[in-house]
């Protein structure tokens, strides 16, 4: 077996031939007392395997980890006092499988026996073919606590595609999710290639242009504002309207319960009662036409 440069050994044990390389350096200032410890250090880990199992199908598997480190800390018994910043990378292939990961973290704690105080920075990438399928993703989380509050601001970018029996499907979505002790809002935007979606999850959602204070579009809560619309075409089944201009009314049947017609030009008429002069006194003035 040929072995890669800088692996220690190579091992035979129940059928299984293994080579392994691994490596993990520490550099590190520690100043402890009876009551507290203070540590600032800086840690790397690398490991390397390439595994052969002729017990399990001949499967051959390549893995590469690293961890890198760095912390500083000043916690005693009641009390956390660290920031810490790391990043985990992991590459792995097989006969069928390759997936590639990395985790990049940056945290902050102050907390105490009575208070959480913390602050938190991940971003995780992951790239996966498996068989036919493949995935890529990247989520990315900023989160801050203070007490019993938390709130968050996460993003997820995904795409994934399969290929079975000649039948395949592809997709991409973004998801942007804002949580404030558990009331949450963001949106959604979904396309498989087919048909696409964007769902918005908002007590208020406006839209404006650049440079106005005044606000075109506007939803807020279950009811929609425009100022101003132009709509060419619409169906509408039931309407309240405090004032109205029209050009033009065309319709099979019109109820009004008063109507002030300042010039009007009459076809056909219809009157279930009478019709009269608005300066009609019984006996007096005006006129009448009655049913």
């Amino acid at each position: 077996m040929n072995c890669v440069y800088g692996f220690k050994s190579d091992r035979l044990l129940d059928g299984k031939i293994t080579a392994e390389a691994e490596r993990i350096t520490t550099v590190a200032s520690d100043l402890s007392t009876e009551t507290q410890q203070r540590t600032a250090a800086i840690q790397s880990e690398q490991q390397a395997r390439v595994a052969k199992d002729n017990e399990l199908s001949e499967s051959i598997t390549a893995q590469a980890n690293r961890v890198d480190t760095v912390i500083s800390d000043l916690s005693d018994e009641t009390n956390n006092r660290t920031s810490a910043i790391q990043i985990e990378q992991q590459a792995r292939v097989s006969a069928d499988e390759a997936l590639g990961t990395q985790i990049n973290s940056v945290k902050s704690d102050l907390s105490d026996e009575s208070t959480e105080r913390k602050a938190a920075i991940q971003s995780e990438q992951q790239a996966r073919v498996q068989g036919d399928n493949a995935l890529a993703s990247n989520l990315n989380t900023v989160q801050t606590t203070i007490g019993e509050h938390t709130a968050s601001i996460q993003s997820l970018s995904e795409t994934s595609a399969s290929q079975s029996d000649d039948i395949g499907s592809i997709k991409a979505q973004y998801t942007f999710k804002l949580d404030v002790d558990g009331y949450v809002s963001g949106y959604t935007s979904i396309n498989d290639g087919d048909q696409s979606s964007m769902i918005f999850r908002q007590d208020v959602f406006a839209v404006g242009a650049p440079g106005k204070t005044s606000l075109t579009f506007v939803i807020d809560g279950e009811k929609v504002v425009m100022d101003g619309a132009s709509i060419k075409d619409a169906t509408i089944e039931s309407a309240a309207i405090k004032k109205l201009n029209v050009e033009k009314i065309n319709g099979d049947v019109a109820n009004f319960l008063r109507t002030h017609i300042t010039d009007g030009f009459i076809t056909n008429a219809m009157i279930g009662n009478e019709i009269k002069s608005d300066n009609y006194v019984a006996g007096q003035s005006g006129w009448i036409i009655k049913k």
